[in-house]
């Protein structure tokens, strides 16, 4: 697959690089974020449609879930909190102080807006849909090119 990849702080070239391997870096940099909270997994659906899966436990209400995705998981999917790493296109999250007490929502069509300009900023692949999927013991980001 001839295609540039934007997950966890990094664009990952798929043309040089085997699935393996950018597994691998990705959940390196996952453990840095989470402590190793959470597994990831990519998986090449098509020529042109991968899937990220980030598995761990992700308690959502079964009304938020299909709207919403938790701010931390939102960074955990960005990379946001990455030493050097900033996200080009932040997306919003209340400013209250309590960011860090209580738990925050972004809507999903928010973040995957912020998620697809950062991405053209860091020079990955364009992609033609990018579908979540927001699940107990998952999330599956589903990129199409």
């Amino acid at each position: 697959m001839k295609k540039k990849i934007f997950v966890t702080g990094a664009v990952y070239d798929l043309a040089a690089l085997p699935l393996a391997n950018v597994q691998q870096q990705v959940q390196q940099s996952l453990d840095n974020l989470t402590g190793g909270r959470v597994l990831f997994q990519i998986q090449q659906v098509s020529d042109n449609e991968l899937e990220l899966i980030f598995q761990g436990n992700f308690s959502y209400p079964p009304t938020i879930g299909q709207n919403s995705i938790y701010e931390l998981d939102a960074d955990m999917i960005t990379g946001l909190g990455l030493p050097g790493f900033n996200l080009p296109d932040r997306f919003y999250i209340p400013c209250n102080g309590f960011s860090r007490i209580f738990n925050f929502y972004v809507p999903i069509s928010e973040f995957l807006q912020s998620y697809k300009k950062s991405a053209r900023v860091l020079k990955a692949s364009r992609t033609k849909n990018i579908r979540l999927n927001i699940q107990p013991t998952y999330i599956k980001m589903q990129l199409t090119f």
